[in-house]
């Protein structure tokens, strides 16, 4: 994949560079500022939300994903640091079965963490639901 333009819309990026913004992966940098959610603009609706999901909840401080429309997609971390590193490594990234699809563009979500907290919430809740439930036995006694 090396030498070759990333399939990112440009308007997602500050084409001015150094000194004026942040390297997000590629040749890329960005003008939006570091934030512990990452905002995924652009995925193919073809692209299984779990594909993506599975992709980023490898990498370290990963607390949630959420796909609220088909085609825009936020993924949490605990620190800036941690969406950093996963934003510069998932950069243009394609998935296996789907290369035909453009690859992933990412950038930092420029609304404040307390603006989605409601809906992270939300999300939150139901994966511990998920999780307790999963874990759930009911006993034969009794």
């Amino acid at each position: 994949m090396a030498g070759k333009p990333l399939p990112v819309p440009k308007s997602m990026f500050n084409k001015h560079g150094a000194g004026t913004a942040m390297y997000v992966g590629g040749k890329h940098v960005t003008k939006t500022a570091p934030a512990r959610t990452l905002f995924i603009l652009g995925a193919s609706a073809q692209l299984p939300s779990q594909l993506i999901e599975d992709a980023f909840a490898k990498e370290f401080g990963f607390v949630a994903f959420r796909r609220p429309r088909p085609s825009m997609i936020f993924v949490d971390f605990k620190e800036i640091g941690q969406a950093t590193v996963a934003m510069r490594k998932h950069q243009g990234e394609k998935f296996p079965g789907f290369e035909h699809c453009p690859g992933l563009a990412i950038d930092f979500d420029k609304d404040p963490v307390s603006k989605r907290n409601q809906q992270y919430e939300k999300e939150r809740e139901m994966q511990l639901r998920k999780s307790l439930l999963a874990t759930f036995v009911v006993s034969p006694f009794p």
